[in-house]
This record gives C-alpha cells, sequence and structure tokens, in this order.
C-alpha cells in the first residue's frame, strides 16, 4: 500500500494500515520522488545547454551533460544542511572497477531525486544557464 500523506483522512489510512498489518511487515515513509514535468523541464534544459555549450572546449552529448551538471549541483549542494538528507538515496558515487585497476563513477539517479531536490536542481541549471548565455527553449518556461 501507498499513502500521500496529504491530508487528515490519508493519515489515519496509513495509521489504521499499520495498526492492522501483520508482524513483519515494513513500513517505509520517505519525501515524494520528482514530478514528471520537473523531469520534463530538467531534460529540456539539459538538452538547450548540449546545443549551447561546450566542455573543455568539446561538444557533448545531452546524457553527458546531465551527469557533469548533476555531479556540479551535487557538489554545490551536499554541504548545504537542507540538502544533505535529500541526498542520501541518490547522490553520486566512486566505486572500484571488478579488476581493481581503477575506478568507475556512479551518476546520480534524477529518478530518484526528491520533489525539493529536482526543484533546486532546475534552479541551479537555470542559474548556471544565464551565467552561460543559455538562451531557454519554449518548453523550459
Amino acid at each position: 500500500m501507498k499513502f500521500i500523506l496529504a491530508h487528515a483522512t490519508a493519515r489515519q489510512r496509513a495509521i489504521d494500515a499499520v495498526r492492522q498489518a501483520p508482524e513483519g511487515m515494513v513500513v517505509l515513509i520517505k519525501e515524494p520522488v520528482r514530478t514528471l514535468p520537473q523531469n520534463s523541464i530538467m531534460h529540456a534544459m539539459v538538452a538547450d545547454i548540449s546545443r549551447q555549450c561546450q566542455f573543455a572546449g568539446e561538444d557533448m552529448p545531452e546524457e553527458d551533460w546531465k551527469r557533469v551538471m548533476v555531479d556540479a549541483f551535487y557538489r554545490a549542494t551536499i554541504n548545504d544542511e537542507k540538502f544533505k538528507k535529500l541526498w542520501a538515496d541518490c547522490a553520486p558515487r566512486t566505486v572500484m572497477n571488478l579488476d581493481g585497476s581503477g575506478t568507475v563513477e556512479l551518476g546520480a539517479q534524477t529518478r530518484r531525486f526528491p520533489k525539493a531536490l529536482m526543484s533546486a536542481m532546475v534552479d541551479y541549471l537555470g542559474a548556471w544557464g544565464a551565467e552561460m548565455d543559455v538562451e531557454w527553449s519554449a518548453s523550459d518556461a
């Protein structure tokens, strides 16, 4: 079962379900994840950045720009108290590769971003893009 604690009735239904649940069941309370409109805006902004900007003098595909921008956003916000908890389940990380000769960068999973984190990510892209004179497409408005 899934309950969105949006009002008193929903909260009461969740409490009732917990009371009636058999022993051994698990209850998870978490921030809601990003919305589809937030995701669409973020991807449109990354597409605009990809079309108009270069990284280290080279063009990069959207997926690469997305990884670079999420990493930059992570580094800019991880020490901010209001973001530390939000990064808990979706932060980028580095692991050793299978033969131990190097590392693999595991990018942050934006599909797991809480709404508040995705909102801040869109704001971050907007600010970064403004500094780089990115012209946003109409879909970003």
